[in-house]
């Protein structure tokens, strides 16, 4: 039963949200593999694919506060901001803004 709910657990906390191409998943997966690679190339493909430009309003209509750290960055093959404010957590689908998280700190 534990085994199951290890892995229904991830499954449900993405799925939902638009996912990223599996060429672009792909190629930061190898990116991220590699010691040497340009991260000004790499941070600059990832502003380019994310379609929110607005994150930061996202987080404060949704709590209420400023937003004292935002990282764009993929997980799997979502692309995601992670937000945190004072008394919150966020990830924040990049491509089509649904909240995948919000927690307390």
């Amino acid at each position: 039963m534990k085994i199951v709910l290890l892995f229904i657990i991830p499954i449900t906390i993405f799925a939902f949200g638009e996912r990223m191409s599996v060429m672009d998943a792909l190629y930061f997966d190898k990116a991220k593999k590699q010691p040497f690679i340009s991260k000004p190339h790499y941070k600059e493909r990832m502003y380019r694919l994310s379609r929110i430009k607005n994150a930061k309003e996202i987080v404060k209509t949704l709590t209420q506060e400023d937003t004292e750290s935002l990282v764009l960055t993929t997980q799997g093959n979502y692309l995601v901001y992670k937000a945190s404010t004072q008394h919150y957590t966020l990830l924040i689908n990049a491509l089509d803004g649904t909240v995948i998280k919000k927690e307390d700190r």
